[in-house]
């Protein structure tokens, strides 16, 4: 969930201009996971994978954060302070709700000790589970801060990467290509097994290669490199003069739906090659085949994001931009964190009382009720929880200087 805070390009000392068509697209991502789960609940007749959404947001995140940041010589604690103060919050509500809700075996770590348990829950309170291979502690208490812990270990690299690319793009970029073949190089040689819901306390390449933060900092990277080339106004007319003029063809009405057209066929070759590729992995070879799936996918999600930036018709311009669709990307951050934990809950209700109305009730009002119950937490997180918290840490950064 590479979510970045909407006021980041708001408020921003630069004034630029606000990227609304960006902050519409985190919608549908979040509901795209949202919908895997609910496939995985029963609540609906299909599941679809929400890797690509994932990856989405780490593509998105890099983006924006260089969009906003990349004129800047040096980030210091300021930043780091933001930037945890923004996920933070709500990350530790999903969590809190999880512990509310849920029995205590109905969610991991479940095969650790209680002392490990202990370690286990302080890795998620600093939000570096994911440096820990090992299923029990990435996908603990609420399993989707896995991406959560992932987006923060990119905040903490953030200003190394840029530094990078304002000197030596292409180094830069080897570099984080090296790291990932390292780890993934890695996890071959160890001969570890990819997950399993049977040994979730031993060590997985899943672990190395899908969750880990260093493997997946290229597609954070691509962005990045993408957000600063975008700072540079002859590139940037250039692509939207490009876009414009292959929309032009449309005459008029039609340019939107090129656009979308354009757009969607990113997303359908991204979609081929990460989900239906990971299905297709050889099992000798699946961990680099997954790095290799994942480098992919995020070309094609990075085109997807400088087309919307660009907004170059109606549908980026207007359509993405819509309050509603505003609205839903805001509150996208909360509903990828608080939708699992109601999932969960409401999938042990219906198996514990089959006759209950919960599990005789049609499966559509039953999605719509979760629907609006995650919205609504999404909500009270993103309007109420999160700006306090935010305003506590700029107080404290004003304090620390």
């Amino acid at each position: 969930m590479a979510w970045s805070d909407r006021s980041l390009t708001l408020h921003h000392p630069s004034a630029r201009p606000r990227l609304d068509a960006l902050t519409g697209a985190r919608g549908p991502a979040a509901l795209m996971v949202f919908s895997q789960h609910a496939g995985e609940s029963g609540l609906l007749p299909w599941i679809w994978s929400s890797a690509l959404a994932v990856s989405f947001f780490f593509v998105l995140s890099g983006f924006v954060l260089a969009y906003a940041y990349g004129d800047q010589k040096a980030l210091g604690w300021d930043f780091y302070r933001a930037r945890w103060g923004r996920i933070w919050p709500a990350t530790m509500v999903s969590t809190g709700l999880v512990l509310l809700l849920l029995p205590r075996d109905a969610y991991p770590p479940l095969a650790l000790s209680d002392g490990g348990t202990g370690m286990v829950f302080l890795s998620v309170l600093l939000m570096l589970q994911s440096l820990i291979p090992i299923p029990d502690v990435y996908f603990a208490f609420n399993s989707v801060s896995w991406s959560i812990s992932v987006e923060w270990c990119f905040y903490l690299l953030f200003p190394f990467v840029l530094w990078g690319l304002c000197r030596r793009i292409w180094a830069t970029m080897v570099m984080v290509m090296a790291v990932g073949l390292m780890l993934t190089a890695l996890a071959m040689a160890l001969g570890w097994s990819g997950f399993d819901p049977a040994a979730l306390a031993s060590p997985s390449w899943h672990g190395l290669v899908y969750i880990n933060p260093l493997t997946r900092l290229w597609e954070f990277a691509i962005g990045m490199l993408a957000g600063r080339l975008w700072l540079t106004t002859s590139l940037r007319s250039s692509v939207r003069r490009l876009l414009q003029q292959g929309l032009r063809q449309g005459r008029g009405w039609l340019a939107p739906w090129l656009e979308v057209l354009l757009i969607g066929a990113c997303l359908v070759c991204a979609y081929w090659v990460l989900p239906q590729g990971i299905a297709w992995a050889v099992p000798a070879a699946a961990p680099l085949q997954l790095l290799l799936l994942q480098w992919t996918s995020a070309l094609c999600l990075v085109v997807v994001v400088v087309v919307l930036a660009a907004e170059s018709s109606v549908f980026s311009r207007q359509w993405m931009a819509q309050p509603l669709m505003l609205r839903l990307g805001e509150l996208s951050f909360g509903v990828y964190l608080m939708h699992q934990p109601l999932m969960r809950w409401l999938s042990i209700q219906m198996r514990n009382d089959p006759t209950g109305l919960l599990a005789t009730c049609p499966k559509t009002v039953v999605l719509m009720g979760v629907l609006v119950m995650t919205l609504l937490l999404a909500a009270v997180s993103h309007d109420w929880i999160e700006p306090p918290a935010r305003r506590w840490f700029k107080g404290q950064s004003a304090q620390s200087r």
